[in-house]
């Protein structure tokens, strides 16, 4: 089995990128930067500059993908009045192009052999909306949208599309973000993360490898008949 994965240099992405070496897929990587690992074959490529990836995905297409997840992304908290126009650019591009055009090439080939799994790694914030993560709410909305409209058209070939939806998770860089925007809402610098916490009712931030769990669930046979959904991994708390 051949997996593509995005974003693999650290948090989710690594977790899942170690966990297929482990099973001996034939893994595949996209980051930007070169990875030394002779366990995979990574495409060095910024995910964020749309001419880049055209360019990869003409490399790329010459592969049988049996399994597309779409990891990269990032949000940066910044009060709406202070977020440029590059930087609307960027999360867009890296958080919905990017995995669109990605789908788009890859998805055709799933459906004609009549086997595939693609799964988006999207973000509670897609939900209930994250403070101060204006773009990054409304890209990762968007993904779950497209997720849902590309199961809507590929029932009968084989095929599941999925989103996973974390919240609280732990990687470094979510948690440097919550930091931020403790700091925007003039809190303490975990106050804001304490609250997530609670709210989500399990006295801890959530391990990446939750999100492994999912996923192996999710390509399995058991999960043939799970589609264009969009599954929180966020403990108890609320989507409003």
């Amino acid at each position: 089995m051949r997996v593509l994965i995005t974003g693999t240099t650290s948090g989710i992405g690594k977790t899942i990128m170690n966990h297929f070496i482990e099973l001996n897929y034939e893994v595949y990587t996209i980051n930007r930067k070169n990875i030394n690992n002779n366990n995979i074959t990574n495409y060095v490529c910024d995910l964020s500059d749309i001419n880049q990836v055209q360019e990869l995905i003409k490399t790329i297409d010459k592969l049988d993908i049996d399994i597309l997840i779409n990891n990269a992304g990032a949000g940066y908290p910044s009060k709406i009045e202070n977020i440029s126009l590059d930087s609307i650019y960027y999360e867009t591009n890296l958080n919905f192009l990017t995995p669109y055009l990605l789908i788009q090439n890859i998805y055709p080939k799933m459906i004609k052999k009549k086997y595939g799994r693609i799964i988006n790694i999207s973000s509670i914030s897609s939900k209930r909306g994250t403070p101060y993560l204006y773009t990054y709410s409304a890209t990762k909305a968007a993904l779950d949208s497209l997720t849902q409209s590309i199961a809507s058209t590929a029932s009968n070939y084989g095929f599941t599309i999925n989103s996973i939806c974390p919240g609280g998770i732990d990687t470094n860089m979510s948690i440097n973000g919550r930091i931020e925007i403790s700091n925007l809402k003039n809190m303490k610098d975990n106050e804001y993360q304490n609250g997530m916490i609670n709210e989500m009712c399990l006295g801890k931030l959530i391990p990446t490898k939750a999100v492994v769990y999912l996923i192996d669930y999710l390509l399995s046979e058991k999960a043939n008949c799970i589609s264009g959904q969009s599954i929180n991994i966020c403990g108890a708390l609320e989507v409003k």
